[in-house]
């Protein structure tokens, strides 16, 4: 008897241990993340800037059937001001964006325009922001789609682009910033990873092109740009010849609104609100003349280091994942940032896990980085208390929107300092990126290519979990007040 229980034991420890240690994602794991990214989408949404973007880009629609493209902006600006806005009277409700980002949004939102047309009626803000997060959510898919194929294209077996694509579509950072908060930075990352694989392909001029449109969808594209660019080319003019090619969308589209009155007043404005140019400077240390801007430095550094060296071939694709992880990770560690602005590091720091020889290490320190990343939104007064839940389906479900205490309110409560989980963030993605420089220098992206990769499935979790820090609270305390 007793060596019949020491066999089924045996053959149940055998199993726990094959289950926890897995070469692919299995349909459990790709369940899982859909429940986190249904719960995210479902439940919370910055509506305002969704219902904002998505009004605008009605607005857009309507002036190009008129044969107004060119007045746009003024034409936003005005319906901001004239008290026509669902919101109300604000500047802010006004069209901040490139016009790159609302065309896409034109292309994507005209089957519900058409049906508004055919029908005789007006769209709902309820309605705007569903398929407005529904069109998110496409991009991201979008995004893990052709992070599949640049996977492939760095080296990468089939099992390994797997694990690589659901890392990504299971970042907390990627939920929390585009997914769950409403935000459009996935067409930015959409762009820089199709433009990617142009440049696997050494196709450098269709690699700057789609790189110009991932720069007018969020100018930090450019920052990974420049110093690709001089990874591969020494002479000066044709960098010159590079950088104008990907600066180019951004010039051109600029060119077109130069005479809307509307457009100068909001870029204006923009910069007030956010200031995102002082942003670069605004952290440094003492130098013989003045500051010297921590992430300027790093950036210059990087773009010096790409210029001087020539790799091999063969060692391009880790410069292709080293150099956004440290360059967007310097710019999170020194630049005051917005929720959904590490989203766009979240592509590579998915490549970079799967790349790393230690990637049990390489998933804790992300899963800091994620839950640092949660907090710091939630607490620091950036829009992403719990009050966004009142964005999601329940107050239509239920008729009742949340008014208790927020987040920020329990944490002082506990009394611990809001500096807490900032540095929690900044201490995990310094490591990271130490971790990343480290592989890169003693060449352990070698892991690219290895043939077999086991995964500890219980730390994998672990780290998707992160998101579950945000929501189930939120929950919680929603139905904690509706009872």
């Amino acid at each position: 008897m007793n060596l019949k229980l020491k066999k089924a034991y045996s053959a149940c420890k055998s199993k726990l241990i094959a289950l926890n240690y897995a070469q692919r994602p299995g349909w459990f794991d790709w369940a899982f993340a859909v429940i986190l990214f249904a719960a995210a989408s479902l439940f919370f949404c910055c509506s305002d800037d969704l219902i904002t973007t998505a009004w605008n880009v009605d607005e857009l629609i309507d002036a190009i059937f008129q044969g107004d493209f060119f007045h746009f902006y003024s034409r936003a600006l005005a319906w901001a001001l004239d008290g026509s806005h669902p919101l109300g009277t604000q500047i802010d409700y006004a069209a901040y964006y490139n016009i790159v980002i609302y065309l896409i949004f034109a292309v994507c939102f005209l089957p519900l325009k058409a049906i508004s047309w055919a029908f005789h009626t007006g769209i709902s803000s309820f309605v705007f922001v569903t398929y407005g997060k529904l069109v998110i959510a496409a991009f991201v898919l979008l995004c893990a789609y052709f992070l599949f194929r640049l996977s492939g294209k760095l080296g990468m077996n089939r099992q390994k682009s797997l694990w690589t694509v659901f890392l990504f579509l299971s970042s907390s950072t990627m939920l929390f910033g585009s997914v769950l908060f409403g935000q459009y930075d996935a067409l930015s990352s959409l762009f820089t990873i199709i433009s990617l694989l142009f440049f696997m392909d050494k196709k450098y001029y269709r690699f700057c092109l789609v790189m110009a449109l991932a720069i007018c969808c969020k100018v930090f594209a450019l920052f990974i740009f420049i110093p690709l660019i001089l990874l591969i080319e020494k002479r000066i003019l044709h960098i010159i010849k590079y950088l104008l090619c990907g600066v180019s969308g951004l010039l051109f589209t600029r060119f077109l609104f130069l005479w809307d009155e509307g457009y100068a007043i909001t870029q204006k404005s923009l910069n007030e609100l956010f200031g995102f140019s002082d942003r670069l400077f605004e952290k440094g240390i003492p130098g013989a003349h003045g500051n010297i801007g921590l992430f300027l430095f790093v950036f210059l550094a990087v773009c010096m280091f790409c210029y001087f060296i020539n790799p091999p071939e063969e060692k391009r694709c880790s410069y292709i994942i080293s150099i956004p992880v440290i360059v967007y990770g310097s710019f999170f560690l020194f630049v005051s940032w917005h929720p959904q602005w590490p989203m766009i590091i979240t592509p590579f720091v998915a490549l970079a896990i799967m790349s790393c020889r230690n990637i049990k290490t390489a998933l804790l320190v992300d899963f800091g980085i994620c839950a640092g990343h949660i907090a710091v939104a939630a607490l620091n007064g950036t829009g992403c208390d719990i009050y966004i839940v009142n964005g999601g389906i329940l107050p239509y479900i239920f008729g009742e929107k949340y008014r208790g205490i927020s987040f920020v309110y329990l944490y002082e409560k506990l009394g611990l300092p809001l500096v807490v989980p900032a540095t929690v963030f900044a201490v995990c993605l310094a490591f990271f990126i130490w971790l990343v420089f480290y592989n890169q220098y003693k060449n352990n992206f070698s892991g690219i290519q290895a043939e077999k990769t086991e995964i500890d499935r219980g730390i994998l979790w672990l780290r998707a979990s992160a998101i579950l820090l945000y929501i189930i609270p939120s929950l919680a305390l929603y139905f904690w007040e509706l009872r």
